[in-house]
């Protein structure tokens, strides 16, 4: 081999050596996104089929808030949480005869 060809294999070794931790890093990224990115996708899957209820759009955004804090913040998933869960909050509302039962939600 010529010293031109090893010092081109020896270069790209070492570029390989400082790039395979940034792969990795961003390996475990793009899984982490694609574990919210399904919970958010379950959520959205029980809220069109009427099967979200307060209790469990709770459960879910809770779990997502500990599991995923960073992720949480960055993806703003709280205004996500506002647009389930505000129109579950108004039907429950509306259902609630507060004379008849005025500790029920309290």
């Amino acid at each position: 081999m010529t010293d031109l060809k090893i010092l081109k294999i020896s270069t790209f070794q070492r570029e390989e050596e400082k790039l395979s931790p940034l792969l990795d890093r961003e390996k475990s990224e793009i899984e982490m996104v694609e574990r919210v990115l399904a919970a958010v996708e379950e959520i959205e899957r029980l809220h069109q089929s009427n099967q979200l209820d307060l209790y469990i759009a709770k459960a879910k955004f809770s779990h997502l808030k500990e599991q995923y804090p960073k992720e949480y913040k960055i993806y703003e998933l709280p205004f996500i949480a506002s647009t389930v869960v505000v129109p579950l909050l108004s039907m429950e509302m509306a259902k609630w005869t507060v004379l008849d039962e005025p500790r029920y939600y309290f």
